[in-house]
């Protein structure tokens, strides 16, 4: 029981939360922590005690779990350019919620659940970009996140229970389409070398000159003709 006790809290169910779903008295659950190996408890109350699943999906809404999950997942989508504004509004937060939740270190379940859900849904997508201002939103987002070093999506494997994301070091042959599509639509992106490769080729297959891609990569005009004279002598 004292181990599962453990577990529980790391898994981001704090003391009373355990109490509450067990239906245990708060004191009661300190006893049991504190006591010796040797200590015995009723049968009934180690039950009730192990029901507590430490999935933070069945924990029930207006108790309290870590904000650990909830602010990691918000950072995660802000790498990929969705904001805290267009993430709050589509959960309907309140402005007290939304402005306090990367304060706060224990959020209601129900908060956690409706924006993990949220999460799967939109991880692996672009955020609104239909106007020049939502791709300046996009793009800001990004690099802001970049400059905080928050891990994307990607990086966790899982984003409740993780240390710290376990990709932490990019894979220098690793290609993020979607900064290279950023950077071809004419943004601002921080690009790996393999990814100002990958933007010169398929920039040179769109017919732009060589300093139209310079500006595009951040670089000379005379780095994109290198990069991109291989090409040519094979064509």
């Amino acid at each position: 029981v004292q181990e599962h006790i453990t577990d529980l809290l790391a898994a981001g169910i704090p003391r009373t939360t355990i109490a509450a779903m067990a239906h245990v008295d708060i004191a009661n659950l300190f006893d049991i922590e504190s006591a010796s190996p040797a200590h015995k408890i009723y049968p009934a109350t180690m039950n009730k005690i192990l029901a507590v699943d430490a999935d933070l999906d069945f924990v029930p809404g207006h108790l309290f779990v870590t904000a650990r999950g909830v602010q990691r997942r918000i950072r995660a989508l802000a790498a990929r350019g969705w904001t805290l504004d267009e993430i709050a509004r589509r959960l309907e937060w309140t402005d007290a919620r939304r402005e306090n939740i990367h304060n706060v270190e224990r959020v209601h379940a129900w908060v956690h659940q409706t924006l993990s859900a949220l999460y799967e849904e939109i991880w692996n997508t672009e955020p609104p970009a239909a106007t020049l201002a939502e791709c300046a939103i996009r793009d800001r987002t990004i690099r802001r996140a970049q400059r905080m070093g928050w891990a994307p999506p990607m990086a966790w494997d899982d984003i409740d229970n993780d240390e710290a994301p376990e990709a932490v070091e990019a894979d220098p042959d690793l290609v993020d389409e979607v900064a290279v599509e950023l950077a071809l639509q004419g943004h601002r992106v921080n690009l790996s070398a393999a990814e100002r490769g990958v933007v010169i080729a398929r920039g040179t297959e769109l017919g732009m000159s060589a300093e139209e891609l310079a500006e595009r990569v951040q670089r000379c005009s005379r780095t994109v003709h290198r990069r991109r004279q291989p090409k040519v002598a094979a064509a």
